[in-house]
């Protein structure tokens, strides 16, 4: 089981939230080179909190940014909402139709609903989205096979972060994979699936991903 969902930020970031400072968003300035490990970061740019352990930081504008490319961390986090324990809130559905860079009418349509349900479940934002449990198994069969026709995610990523993520180490269940590719999915995705969905965690689970930290650190470890 995931962590309880954190009452508040890690770390405080004093800018607009309605403009996240990613490292991306800081390309052609001039970076500052200082690094290190954080024990715990929380970020809540997406709409709900996600949590990174032993995370590299990056200093950028005075501000210390986690040092992820945002594609890859999006992806991450796709795959932890599709293995979540418990339903979906508002703010996931939001969170995963963004991801696909889909319209309320464009996702309404694949799910086969109005866009005024669509809208009613991202508004329901951090409450479950209200969606039966079909709708919620198609959202994160969805997101699965947007993963998939993306290409070899797996490679790109640290070696151990799978296995020491609890939002992700149970994900080899609903692959088909060698040697970091996917093949396909298994033939017990939807059980599995289903399981996730109807479970009724004691506590909301929040998407955690632990980075391994290298044998020979370089950078500090910080704790907040």
């Amino acid at each position: 089981m995931n962590d309880p969902v954190p009452s508040q930020p890690t770390v405080k970031m004093a800018i607009d939230s309605s403009v996240p400072l990613t490292l991306e968003s800081a390309q052609g300035e001039d970076m500052e080179k200082e690094k290190r490990i954080q024990e715990e970061y929380v970020d809540y740019k997406f709409g709900f909190p996600v949590v990174l352990r032993n995370v590299e930081m990056r200093k950028v504008r005075d501000f210390w940014c986690p040092n992820i490319n945002q594609n890859v961390l999006r992806d991450l986090i796709l795959l932890a909402l599709v293995m979540r324990e418990g339903p979906l809130t508002g703010n996931h559905v939001h969170f995963i139709r963004r991801s696909l860079k889909d319209t309320m009418v464009g996702f309404a349509e694949k799910l086969g609903v109005r866009h005024s349900t669509v809208k009613k479940w991202e508004e329901k934002e951090d409450e479950p989205a209200g969606t039966n449990q079909s709708n919620d198994l198609s959202m994160r069969m969805i997101a699965l096979e947007w993963i998939i026709e993306k290409g070899r995610l797996f490679e790109s990523l640290p070696s151990g972060l799978i296995q020491a993520s609890p939002s992700l180490d149970r994900i080899s269940e609903i692959f088909v994979m060698e040697k970091g590719e996917i093949l396909g999915l298994s033939t017990n995705l939807w059980s599995i699936l289903g399981s996730r969905v109807s479970s009724k965690p004691e506590h909301p689970t929040t998407p955690t991903l632990v980075f391994p930290i290298p044998e020979s650190p370089s950078r500090e470890i910080f704790a907040p």
